[in-house]
């Protein structure tokens, strides 16, 4: 395989999972400028965060997790009961509160504040 600025796909590329054949044109392929639709290098969802004021990430976590919480058939509860309920077989759907727009917001908030956080070392 070709390497360099004129070679065909790049093994560091997002998009390159099969043998792209672009031409590379700087930090991401031509294929990855076309698929965004730009002709400059587009953000990552991770650089659009890095780069966003807090109420700009806040906005972003929402969207992403509203979008998330009801795609599909699938939901998200709270479980108003102790587990131990399921194994004595008295559960009932009337023990599932599903999630709302504040309880994702209070998801989005105490996740924003673990990333202001000190990363733990291990």
């Amino acid at each position: 395989m070709r390497t360099g600025l004129n070679a065909g796909g790049c093994e560091n590329c997002p998009v390159n999972k099969s043998g792209c054949d672009a031409m590379y044109r700087g930090s991401r392929c031509f294929a990855y400028r076309e698929r965004a639709g730009v002709d400059f290098d587009p953000k990552t969802n991770i650089e659009a965060l890095r780069n966003a004021e807090e109420d700009e990430v806040r906005s972003i976590l929402m969207d992403y997790f509203c979008q998330w919480a009801s795609c599909g058939d699938s939901y998200i509860y709270d479980l108003t009961r102790v587990k131990e309920a399921f194994a004595i077989g008295t559960m009932s759907f009337d023990d599932f509160v599903e999630w709302d727009e504040s309880r994702i917001a209070e998801l989005v908030d105490e996740f924003i504040a673990w990333l202001k956080e000190p990363a733990e070392s291990k």
